[in-house]
Protein backbone atom coordinates (compact mmCIF):
# COMPACT_ATOMS: atom_id res chain seq x y z
CA UNK A 1 0.00 0.00 0.00
CA UNK A 2 1.56 3.36 -0.93
CA UNK A 3 2.12 5.92 1.90
CA UNK A 4 -0.04 8.48 2.04
CA UNK A 5 0.09 12.29 2.88
CA UNK A 6 -1.14 11.90 5.74
CA UNK A 7 0.94 9.29 6.81
CA UNK A 8 3.92 11.07 5.83
CA UNK A 9 3.09 14.58 7.89
CA UNK A 10 1.98 13.23 10.75
CA UNK A 11 5.40 12.05 10.96
CA UNK A 12 7.52 15.08 9.96
CA UNK A 13 5.52 17.47 12.28
CA UNK A 14 5.96 15.09 15.16
CA UNK A 15 2.92 14.32 16.42
CA UNK A 16 4.00 12.45 19.69
CA UNK A 17 5.95 14.88 21.50
CA UNK A 18 6.83 14.11 24.79
CA UNK A 19 10.30 15.46 27.05
CA UNK A 20 10.82 15.85 30.91
CA UNK A 21 13.80 17.21 32.48
CA UNK A 22 15.51 14.90 33.35
CA UNK A 23 19.17 14.35 35.38
CA UNK A 24 21.98 15.86 33.47
CA UNK A 25 23.26 13.60 30.75
CA UNK A 26 26.40 11.72 31.18
CA UNK A 27 27.31 12.27 27.71
CA UNK A 28 26.93 15.81 26.44
CA UNK A 29 24.67 16.09 23.84
CA UNK A 30 25.56 17.44 20.24
CA UNK A 31 24.49 20.88 19.60
CA UNK A 32 20.67 22.31 20.40
CA UNK A 33 18.59 21.22 17.44
CA UNK A 34 16.91 23.52 15.58
CA UNK A 35 14.02 20.79 14.90
CA UNK A 36 11.99 17.62 16.01
CA UNK A 37 9.81 18.09 18.82
CA UNK A 38 10.46 14.51 20.67
CA UNK A 39 14.22 15.08 22.05
CA UNK A 40 15.00 17.61 24.74
CA UNK A 41 17.52 20.70 23.37
CA UNK A 42 20.00 22.20 25.10
CA UNK A 43 21.03 26.07 24.71
CA UNK A 44 24.09 27.18 26.19
CA UNK A 45 24.21 30.70 28.18
CA UNK A 46 28.10 31.72 28.57
CA UNK A 47 29.05 33.23 31.66
CA UNK A 48 30.37 36.22 29.89
CA UNK A 49 26.29 36.77 28.96
CA UNK A 50 25.11 37.35 32.38
CA UNK A 51 25.85 41.27 32.70
CA UNK A 52 24.72 43.78 35.64
CA UNK A 53 21.22 45.09 35.93
CA UNK A 54 22.01 47.97 37.30
CA UNK A 55 25.42 50.30 36.08
CA UNK A 56 26.62 50.26 39.52
CA UNK A 57 27.51 46.84 39.87
CA UNK A 58 30.74 46.17 39.33
CA UNK A 59 32.30 42.82 38.35
CA UNK A 60 35.79 40.46 37.67
CA UNK A 61 35.58 37.76 35.60
CA UNK A 62 38.38 34.75 36.57
CA UNK A 63 39.67 31.83 35.99
CA UNK A 64 37.33 30.22 38.57
CA UNK A 65 38.72 28.02 41.08
CA UNK A 66 41.44 26.37 37.88
CA UNK A 67 38.02 24.75 37.08
CA UNK A 68 37.00 27.07 34.47
CA UNK A 69 35.60 30.82 33.95
CA UNK A 70 33.46 32.78 36.20
CA UNK A 71 32.63 35.96 36.71
CA UNK A 72 31.70 37.30 40.17
CA UNK A 73 30.52 40.94 42.10
CA UNK A 74 32.93 43.15 43.18
CA UNK A 75 30.49 45.40 44.73
CA UNK A 76 27.48 45.15 46.87
CA UNK A 77 24.23 46.01 44.60
CA UNK A 78 20.99 45.29 45.14
CA UNK A 79 20.52 44.47 41.34
CA UNK A 80 21.51 40.87 40.34
CA UNK A 81 23.37 39.39 37.08
CA UNK A 82 21.12 38.89 34.08
CA UNK A 83 21.15 36.85 30.78
CA UNK A 84 18.58 36.76 28.41
CA UNK A 85 18.63 33.21 26.15
CA UNK A 86 17.95 33.57 22.74
CA UNK A 87 15.61 30.82 21.60
CA UNK A 88 13.04 30.17 18.68
CA UNK A 89 9.39 31.40 19.21
CA UNK A 90 7.49 28.36 20.61
CA UNK A 91 9.87 26.45 22.11
CA UNK A 92 9.29 25.17 25.71
CA UNK A 93 11.47 25.89 28.61
CA UNK A 94 11.43 22.97 30.90
CA UNK A 95 14.18 23.68 33.46
CA UNK A 96 17.55 25.42 33.58
CA UNK A 97 20.83 24.44 34.99
CA UNK A 98 23.20 26.87 36.44
CA UNK A 99 26.34 26.48 36.71
CA UNK A 100 28.16 28.15 39.33
CA UNK A 101 31.65 27.89 41.92
CA UNK A 102 30.82 28.07 45.46
CA UNK A 103 33.37 28.05 48.12
CA UNK A 104 31.92 30.41 50.33
CA UNK A 105 30.96 28.62 53.88
CA UNK A 106 28.02 31.42 54.70
CA UNK A 107 26.59 32.72 51.75
CA UNK A 108 24.93 31.08 48.53
CA UNK A 109 23.83 32.49 45.44
CA UNK A 110 20.54 32.81 44.33
CA UNK A 111 19.38 31.89 41.08
CA UNK A 112 16.10 32.78 38.88
CA UNK A 113 14.57 32.08 35.88
CA UNK A 114 11.95 34.66 35.35
CA UNK A 115 9.45 36.13 32.05
CA UNK A 116 9.06 40.28 31.48
CA UNK A 117 7.19 41.77 28.71
CA UNK A 118 9.23 42.52 25.79
CA UNK A 119 9.92 45.56 27.36
CA UNK A 120 11.12 43.98 30.74
CA UNK A 121 7.83 44.47 32.67
CA UNK A 122 5.95 43.04 35.11
CA UNK A 123 8.77 39.97 35.82
CA UNK A 124 6.97 36.71 36.92
CA UNK A 125 9.32 33.85 38.65
CA UNK A 126 8.98 31.06 36.83
CA UNK A 127 11.53 29.06 39.08
CA UNK A 128 14.37 29.08 41.10
CA UNK A 129 17.22 27.63 42.82
CA UNK A 130 20.79 28.15 44.63
CA UNK A 131 24.52 27.22 45.12
CA UNK A 132 25.18 25.09 48.42
CA UNK A 133 27.50 25.50 50.91
CA UNK A 134 31.24 25.48 49.65
CA UNK A 135 30.51 22.91 47.42
CA UNK A 136 33.22 24.00 45.29
CA UNK A 137 32.21 23.88 41.48
CA UNK A 138 28.91 22.75 40.87
CA UNK A 139 25.65 22.99 38.95
CA UNK A 140 21.78 23.41 40.24
CA UNK A 141 18.87 22.87 38.70
CA UNK A 142 15.64 24.81 38.43
CA UNK A 143 12.42 22.74 37.58
CA UNK A 144 10.02 25.12 35.73
CA UNK A 145 6.45 23.36 37.31
CA UNK A 146 4.35 24.61 34.00
CA UNK A 147 6.73 24.73 30.67
CA UNK A 148 7.11 28.12 29.68
CA UNK A 149 6.23 28.91 25.78
CA UNK A 150 8.91 31.53 23.98
CA UNK A 151 6.76 34.23 22.54
CA UNK A 152 9.47 36.92 21.98
CA UNK A 153 7.46 39.21 20.30
CA UNK A 154 5.47 39.88 23.33
CA UNK A 155 7.77 38.39 26.28
CA UNK A 156 11.08 37.29 27.14
CA UNK A 157 13.04 34.73 29.05
CA UNK A 158 15.06 36.15 31.57
CA UNK A 159 18.09 34.61 34.02
CA UNK A 160 19.28 36.20 37.12
CA UNK A 161 21.67 35.66 39.79
CA UNK A 162 22.06 37.32 43.23
CA UNK A 163 25.70 36.85 44.62
CA UNK A 164 26.00 38.05 48.27
CA UNK A 165 29.64 37.72 48.53
CA UNK A 166 32.28 39.94 46.61
CA UNK A 167 35.00 38.47 47.60
CA UNK A 168 35.31 36.02 44.28
CA UNK A 169 33.91 32.94 46.49
CA UNK A 170 30.90 32.93 44.62
CA UNK A 171 30.99 33.01 41.07
CA UNK A 172 28.76 32.06 37.98
CA UNK A 173 30.18 29.96 35.28
CA UNK A 174 27.12 29.82 32.96
CA UNK A 175 23.91 28.35 32.48
CA UNK A 176 22.09 25.73 30.40
CA UNK A 177 18.30 26.08 29.41
CA UNK A 178 16.95 22.72 28.66
CA UNK A 179 13.45 23.10 26.15
CA UNK A 180 11.56 21.43 23.29
CA UNK A 181 10.48 22.17 20.28
CA UNK A 182 6.79 22.22 19.21
CA UNK A 183 3.63 22.49 16.79
CA UNK A 184 1.73 25.88 16.42
CA UNK A 185 -1.50 25.76 17.69
CA UNK A 186 -4.35 25.03 15.00
CA UNK A 187 -5.53 28.12 13.73
CA UNK A 188 -9.14 29.07 13.30
CA UNK A 189 -9.90 28.78 9.55
CA UNK A 190 -8.63 26.49 6.98
CA UNK A 191 -6.16 27.09 4.26
CA UNK A 192 -7.38 24.15 2.30
CA UNK A 193 -10.91 22.93 0.73
CA UNK A 194 -10.20 19.63 1.45
CA UNK A 195 -8.68 19.49 5.12
CA UNK A 196 -11.06 21.07 6.77
CA UNK A 197 -10.45 22.25 10.96
CA UNK A 198 -12.38 18.84 11.47
CA UNK A 199 -9.56 16.51 9.77
CA UNK A 200 -7.28 14.66 11.93
CA UNK A 201 -4.22 16.49 10.93
CA UNK A 202 -5.81 19.79 10.35
CA UNK A 203 -3.23 21.02 12.95
CA UNK A 204 0.11 19.71 11.23
CA UNK A 205 -1.01 20.47 7.43
CA UNK A 206 -1.53 23.91 8.69
CA UNK A 207 1.60 24.31 9.92
CA UNK A 208 3.89 23.22 7.32
CA UNK A 209 1.82 25.75 5.45
CA UNK A 210 2.29 28.29 7.44
CA UNK A 211 6.12 28.10 7.36
CA UNK A 212 6.58 27.25 3.51
CA UNK A 213 7.19 23.75 3.07
CA UNK A 214 4.16 23.01 1.12
CA UNK A 215 1.53 25.18 -1.40
CA UNK A 216 -0.47 22.21 -1.66
CA UNK A 217 -1.44 20.45 -4.64
CA UNK A 218 -4.03 22.54 -6.41
CA UNK A 219 -4.47 26.65 -6.17
CA UNK A 220 -7.75 27.46 -7.98
CA UNK A 221 -9.41 26.00 -5.55
CA UNK A 222 -6.73 25.74 -3.19
CA UNK A 223 -6.56 22.11 -1.96
CA UNK A 224 -3.54 19.71 -0.26
CA UNK A 225 -4.45 16.14 -1.43
CA UNK A 226 -3.92 15.19 2.18
CA UNK A 227 -4.54 11.56 0.49
CA UNK A 228 -2.39 11.03 -2.59
CA UNK A 229 0.67 9.46 -2.56
CA UNK A 230 3.96 11.43 -1.88
CA UNK A 231 7.05 11.07 -4.18
CA UNK A 232 10.80 10.79 -3.39
CA UNK A 233 11.23 13.98 -5.14
CA UNK A 234 7.95 15.45 -3.11
CA UNK A 235 9.87 14.27 0.02
CA UNK A 236 13.21 15.46 -0.55
CA UNK A 237 11.71 19.24 -1.42
CA UNK A 238 8.99 18.76 2.21
CA UNK A 239 12.61 17.92 4.31
CA UNK A 240 15.01 20.08 2.71
CA UNK A 241 12.45 23.47 3.50
CA UNK A 242 11.45 22.08 7.09
CA UNK A 243 15.15 21.19 8.02
CA UNK A 244 16.67 24.40 6.29
CA UNK A 245 19.28 22.27 4.58
CA UNK A 246 22.82 23.64 3.33
CA UNK A 247 25.51 22.61 1.89
CA UNK A 248 28.90 23.90 0.63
Amino acid sequence: MSPTRVFHFAVLAGILSTAAAAARPATPAKDPDTYGTSSLSFYRVGFSEFVPADSGLTYSDILAFTSGWGRYATADSPFPFVAVPHLPSGAQVLAVEFDWCDTDPVNDALFQVESTLYNGQNSTSLASTSSFGSAGCEFSIATLSTPFTVDNNHTQLVLTVDMPATDGKLAIAGAIVRYTLQVSPAPATATFNDVPTTHPFFQFIEALAASGITGGCHTNPPRFCPDAPVTRGQMAVFLAKALGLQFE
